[in-house]
Parts: C-alpha cells; sequence; structure tokens
C-alpha cells in the first residue's frame, strides 16, 4: 500500500465510499466523518484506503510520546494486516497515511522500554480508584520537583481537596506528557465526576493508603508504587471500538514505561493495573492493532449528528435510544459519555438511573424504586 499522506476532504468520505459501493460500517461512524447525501467524483488515490476507511473491523484513538516528544493522538482504522493512520477537521480535510503494523510495534514499544521484567504486580480496582491513584501519584511528582526547585524543603501528604483538584486540573492544566492522571484523561475520553472519597476507601481496603486527620498517606506498598509510576520513560494508549462474540466492545488500555517495569492500565468500571514483561508488553500491542470480528449486519452506520426535535424517554422495547447506567440516552451501540457498549453487563452498585425508566437509582440497588424493574 502507498505510504503517502493521501488527503481527503472530510464532507467527501463517505459520499466518495457510496460511489464505489462502499456503504460506512458502525465502526466508522464513530470515527465522525461527516455525514453526507450522495455521491461524489472519487480520484484513484482515494480507491486504496475508502474501504479500510468505511469498513474497518477496529477503530482505535492512539496516544503516545516520550520524554523527547509531546503527547500525540491519532486515529487509527484497522483491518486485516492494514492500518491506516489519519487526522483531520470534519469541515476540511482528513490526512491519510499507510501504516505498517510490524514497524507501528516496533516505535511503540521503543517509547516504553524493550528490555523490562514483569514484578508480579496485579490491582484490580474500580475506576474512579485508579483515576485517584493517578492523581497521588502525580502529587508525589510535583512536590518532588518543587523540593528540587527549592519551593519547598519535604513532601507534605495530600488532603482529599488535594487530589481533587489534581482531577479537576488534568483535563486543561497539565501536560500529558508529564502527568498520569492527564494522560488517562485524554485517552479514556469521559466526562466523568470523580467520587474521590468513595475511591480513597478503595485504595485504604488495598492497603495503597491510610488516612490520618485530614491527611492521606501512602502506605509502604502504595508508596512504591506511585513512585514508580512518576517516572515513566514514555507511555502508549489505545482506546479501541470493535467486535467480539457477536456484540460491540470498547476498551481502554495505557502501557506506561517506567524505570525498570511496564504497567498495563485498563480502564474501565473495573478497572486492573498490573505489571508486564516488554514480551507480554509487546503481544498486547500487537492484538491492539488486530482487528476484531467482522461487523454483524444489522449493524450499519448511523450518523453520529442527533436528529432535531424532542425525545420520547427511552424504554426497554419499542425505541431506538438506550439510557445508560451513567445516565447518558444514546441512540447508538456504544454510550457518547462513558463510552460503553449498549447491552454490556454493569457491575451491581455502579448504576446512577434505572435503563427501564430513567429514574435515580439509589446506591447498591437491585430494583427501581419507581417501576420496579430489576436493573
Amino acid at each position: 500500500m502507498n505510504k503517502k499522506v493521501i488527503e481527503i476532504p472530510s464532507n467527501n468520505i463517505i459520499p466518495a465510499g457510496r460511489s464505489l459501493g462502499i456503504e460506512p460500517n458502525l465502526l466508522s461512524g464513530l470515527s465522525g466523518f461527516p455525514e453526507r447525501a450522495g455521491t461524489c467524483a472519487v480520484e484513484k488515490e482515494w480507491e486504496e484506503v475508502l474501504p479500510i476507511l468505511l469498513s474497518p473491523g477496529k477503530v482505535s484513538m492512539l496516544m503516545k510520546g516520550d520524554r523527547e516528544n509531546a503527547v500525540s493522538l491519532t486515529s487509527l482504522s484497522i483491518v486485516d494486516g492494514k492500518i491506516l493512520a489519519y487526522s483531520g477537521e470534519s469541515g476540511g480535510n482528513t490526512y491519510i497515511q499507510a501504516t505498517d503494523p510490524l514497524q507501528l510495534r516496533e516505535e511503540l514499544m521503543a517509547s516504553i522500554g524493550e528490555n523490562s521484567p514483569a514484578k508480579d504486580i496485579v490491582l484490580p480496582m474500580r475506576l474512579d480508584a485508579l483515576f485517584v491513584l493517578a492523581a497521588f501519584s502525580d502529587f508525589i511528582k510535583r512536590q518532588k520537583a518543587q523540593i528540587m526547585l527549592g519551593i519547598k524543603n519535604a513532601v507534605n501528604p495530600p488532603t482529599e481537596s488535594d487530589l481533587q483538584s489534581i482531577l479537576n486540573e488534568a483535563t486543561e492544566m497539565m501536560d500529558p506528557r508529564w502527568w498520569l492522571t492527564s494522560s488517562l484523561i485524554t485517552i479514556y475520553s469521559s466526562n466523568r465526576k470523580f467520587n474521590v472519597s468513595e475511591a480513597l476507601k478503595e485504595l485504604q481496603r488495598l492497603d495503597l493508603t491510610d488516612e490520618n486527620e485530614g491527611s492521606i498517606y501512602p502506605t509502604a506498598a502504595g508508596f512504591k508504587i506511585m513512585d514508580e509510576l512518576t517516572c515513566r520513560r514514555g507511555i502508549v494508549g489505545f482506546h479501541s471500538y470493535y467486535f467480539e462474540g457477536g456484540r460491540p466492545v470498547q476498551s481502554t488500555q495505557v502501557l506506561l514505561g517506567a524505570l525498570d517495569t511496564i504497567w498495563l492500565i485498563e480502564c474501565g468500571e473495573n478497572s486492573v493495573l498490573y505489571s508486564l514483561s516488554a514480551e507480554a508488553a509487546q503481544k498486547m500491542i500487537e492484538q491492539a492493532l488486530t482487528p476484531g470480528e467482522v461487523v454483524p449486519k444489522g449493524y450499519g452506520f448511523k450518523s453520529p449528528t442527533p436528529s432535531a426535535g424532542t425525545k420520547e424517554p427511552a424504554t426497554a422495547e419499542g425505541t431506538d435510544t438506550w439510557l445508560c447506567g451513567c445516565g447518558k440516552e444514546n441512540n447508538s451501540e456504544f454510550c457518547v459519555s462513558c463510552g460503553k457498549a449498549k447491552g454490556a453487563p454493569v457491575p451491581p452498585g455502579s448504576k446512577l438511573f434505572c435503563i427501564h425508566c430513567g429514574s435515580k437509582l439509589k446506591q447498591d440497588a437491585k430494583f427501581c424504586m419507581k417501576c420496579g424493574k430489576r436493573v
């Protein structure tokens, strides 16, 4: 495949595909190409890339960066043995380039380290706890930098408010190249409001933190992990959509190259932080660059632009709209707020709203108090 950069007006991608007899599948719809009726003229160099852009087996947002290079975000469209990297704006042009899967894997491995052993550490936790752990690590990193610059003489433990402030700052004021919290929020693509208090209780149960008179202290085990998370060589993240077992799947995985190990961070309602060997990290990247199953028939493209008019409340039957456990109403196969796939199982106690009638749920509710249906 030609690896030169191909430039296509974004508004012409779907009409050009239609001219070639290509109808977009659900996954290409998540890429945000503008929907436009009809067809258009197709240039010769477009013919090779349009089938991959419009009928991918996986679409991903790739995040990568290291000490020499700022964190960058690139969209990937993946089919068997072929990967297109692209970027652009809906009202302008989309810039597309073929990427060799083996070469890309080697580049990503070079960013995070190729000779790292595993440390046999596995820490399952809820998403809020994961992000608060990242914020705690960034707090330690910031204090170390202030000591180095002579601004502070010693590291002081954070309060709950300090950790909340880091989470608030992460979306706008923190460079993802240096700060873990900002990196995770950038790749996870969520406007979630984190429950710091509950997250700290979970970190205490995991024996990673402790609290004394309003200050939060890392335990010996917790400090060892947080300190390692502050010293990183590079970061690689994938926010991917694909099909598995006939159903749509959304996943977010981040590889963090620290000084002497590689950390894999799997972001989701049930998150996991664990150390990997370089060999295992390479296999994970290979899997991330591999397409999922063929998109089943019936999962056609839906325009990402919502239709005008007032929506009826979501119900279990009789409508294409559905209510996610996070409270967001959707009309596509993934939640536009938290990324969860339609029909995906939700851990007990994590639902905020009834998926049948939309009423707010009490904590740990198994049945809705309004409609009586099991949630």
